[in-house]
């Protein structure tokens, strides 16, 4: 496979798996804002299909660093596609975080302040 082949393809993964990402912060938040446990439950699920495509993406990147040789060009590409799959599995993770605690506080009153701000950090995810 040419290498611009397989950079558009690990391209279209990386932006399968934003997506994912995104979905799953939205869960999360909402989960936390309406004491959702089912849905805190289903966010935390979700995360083996992003850890699945963390990994995939990560053994494409270092297969094509292997075998094709980048240009320079290509190569920087590689690197921040290689960086943008790590932030994005951590936001997942952060994701799982949020979705654990929110299950773990179902019960208590919430701090509206720390709510607000959870939230507001969902909302700039989405943009």
């Amino acid at each position: 496979m040419a290498i611009d082949e397989a950079l558009d393809r690990l391209e279209a993964q990386l932006q399968e798996e934003g997506q994912r990402v995104v979905s799953s912060v939205r869960g999360a938040v909402r989960a936390l804002q309406e004491r959702d446990v089912e849905l805190a439950d289903e966010v935390i699920a979700f995360d083996d299909e992003v850890d699945q495509l963390f990994l995939a993406i990560e053994g494409s990147i270092k297969s094509l660093l292997a075998l094709q040789t980048p240009v320079a060009r290509d190569l920087r590409l590689l690197l921040a596609m290689l960086h943008i799959n790590l932030l994005l599995e951590r936001s997942a993770d952060s994701s799982v975080t949020i979705a654990k605690l929110s299950r773990l506080v179902v019960d208590a009153d919430p701090d509206p302040a720390l709510v607000d701000v959870l939230v507001e950090m969902g909302e700039r995810a989405e943009r």
